[in-house]
């Protein structure tokens, strides 16, 4: 059994846009180079999800 986290984005119109955390990581080091031109300009949403695995399967949303 184990955790992992997954990222998103949640734009105007609430699509999703997953981003990775080395992304993310990279995006807070270095914002004027790494960017999402997509969502530029506008305000934006972040969701952590922790999901629970066990062998390897998501079991749930913690």
């Amino acid at each position: 059994m184990g955790l992992f986290c997954r990222r998103f984005l949640l734009d105007r119109g609430n699509t999703l846009w997953r981003l990775s955390t080395t992304k993310f990581e990279r995006m807070l080091q270095d914002p004027a180079k790494l960017c999402l031109p997509v969502l530029a300009g506008q305000r934006v949403r972040m969701a952590d999800v922790i999901v629970e695995l066990m062998d390897r399967e998501p079991v749930r949303i913690v």
